[in-house]
């Protein structure tokens, strides 16, 4: 079953011109990272406003926003659990950098634009 939520009317910073906060259909990804301990990447679609992560095996994922980080400074994101961002500059690229210790893990991407 779909569930229709009425629409929130927001307003620029101005106070004056409405936003639309609506999306287009989403992208999704499944990134498999074979090796353990080796950092992955994935670059979101252009005019990506939001995005949903979800790791979908048995060990943790470690997700970070720079190169060479998600094996030092990172989030967490534990089996079955998720990390999404909303509310994404839609005029910048964003790649997700990420790893597990473990081999043979899949993080699960789902974007908005």
């Amino acid at each position: 079953d779909v569930i229709n939520l009425p629409e929130i009317p927001t307003t620029g910073a101005s106070g004056a011109a409405p936003i639309d906060e609506r999306v287009a259909v989403p992208a999704i990804a499944n990134v498999s990272m074979a090796t353990a301990a080796t950092e992955y990447n994935y670059p979101l679609p252009a005019s990506t406003r939001r995005f949903f992560a979800k790791n979908r095996e048995n060990g943790v994922i470690q997700i970070s926003y720079s190169v060479g980080t998600s094996g030092t400074t990172f989030a967490t994101i534990e089996p079955g659990g998720f990390y999404m961002e909303e509310n994404i500059n839609p005029s910048i690229s964003l790649t997700l950098y990420f790893q597990s210790p473990s081999a043979a893990q899949l993080l699960e991407v789902i974007s908005w634009a």
